[in-house]
């Protein structure tokens, strides 16, 4: 079909070429009778053009006949679809590429559960807990390489805004959106790296040890997470503050960022769990305790806090300083100095 068409273009620009060439050979002879200057290429042009357009007329002609000849009497190349099925044909079926490794029964089975800050939150079940998982806009781009994590344990009060704000709806990943905004605004202006975060609802309670180490293994088993535990922390905000300062004292964390903590009345500070000991001096966790300036009880409860921890060997940092305009942009800027704290003690 394309030689075909070939032909005819080039026949009619052969006939369009020999017919400029006859005129131009008429101009001449009457230049010459009125013995006026030549243009020797008015007739050499054409009379070339039209020798390379009957020389592709040739071509095309040939072409078609050695196409007819090798793909079959019809003239035309098999479909791709044709020549895919006949290759197939002489192999066996190429097995379906799985977007995760196959799992077991009640093993991680993560599902699209929306999008938020450029990346996209996949959601699953680890141990009858509700776990969300959130790539930042820079997971795909970074093939092959792992991101550090960062985890949410006890999403029923988690990200909730500083006292005297408005807070997030208890639904879905909306209350997620300020964590997430403050980690992707940082990661794009340079001042952290991107973290999947990972997000735990434990019905209000705070996951035991074991419960998060389920948790770890099946996201680093699906996604391209770094598994050491230098590059995975952990974060609390609000009323799981306590929640995430225990995981920490655990063990397991090479760093833990605490937003904005609410802790019981009467300024008792964290609810810091006895059985675990002090941790040692040389693996002193580092932990960042980070509140808005106007939020004058959030910061009284910090220093209540920093004194307990730092008794249990933590190296606390206090950070009260950080303000904006509106409580939706200071929500994200808390995160934001969470992000960079982590990204410093995470490397």
């Amino acid at each position: 079909m394309i030689a075909l068409a070939l032909a005819l273009v080039a026949g009619a620009a052969a006939l369009l070429l020999l017919r400029a060439a006859l005129l131009r050979r008429e101009d001449r002879r009457s230049r010459e009778a009125y013995e006026l200057p030549l243009v020797p290429r008015a007739v050499a042009v054409p009379l070339a053009g039209a020798g390379v357009a009957f020389a592709v007329v040739l071509g095309s002609v040939v072409l078609a006949s050695v196409s007819a000849h090798w793909w079959g009497t019809s003239g035309t190349a098999p479909s791709a679809d044709a020549a895919d099925a006949a290759d197939r044909a002489g192999r066996p079926a190429r097995p379906a590429v799985a977007t995760h490794p196959p799992a077991a029964d009640g093993a991680f089975r993560p599902v699209e559960d929306g999008d938020a800050a450029g990346g996209r939150f996949l959601a699953a079940t680890v141990g009858g807990r509700r776990v969300r998982v959130w790539l930042p806009a820079q997971y795909p781009a970074g093939s092959g390489h792992a991101l550090p994590a960062v985890l949410v344990p006890s999403g029923a009060s988690a990200l909730a805004a500083p006292s005297g704000t408005a807070r997030y709806p208890d639904a879905g990943t909306a209350r997620y959106q300020g964590l997430v905004d403050g980690f992707a605004q940082r990661a794009s202006a340079g001042g952290g790296d991107p973290f999947v975060v990972v997000t735990v609802d434990a019905g209000g309670r705070c996951p035991d040890a074991a419960a998060l180490r389920a948790v770890r293994v099946a996201v680093a088993d699906a996604f391209r997470v770094r598994g050491d535990d230098r590059a995975w922390s952990v974060l609390g905000a609000a009323g799981d503050a306590a929640c995430a300062e225990n995981a920490a004292l655990r063990g397991g964390f090479g760093a833990a960022a605490i937003v904005s903590g609410v802790y019981p009345p009467g300024g008792a500070g964290p609810r810091l769990d006895p059985a675990h000991a002090a941790v040692p001096a040389h693996a002193a966790v580092p932990v960042l305790l980070v509140n808005a300036f106007r939020d004058t009880a959030g910061r009284a409860a910090a220093r209540t806090a920093a004194t307990a921890l730092t008794a249990r060997g933590a190296a606390v940092r206090p950070v009260d300083a950080v303000r904006d305009f509106d409580a939706s942009a200071e929500r994200r800027r808390l995160f934001g100095v969470a992000n960079g704290f982590l990204t410093e003690h995470l490397r």
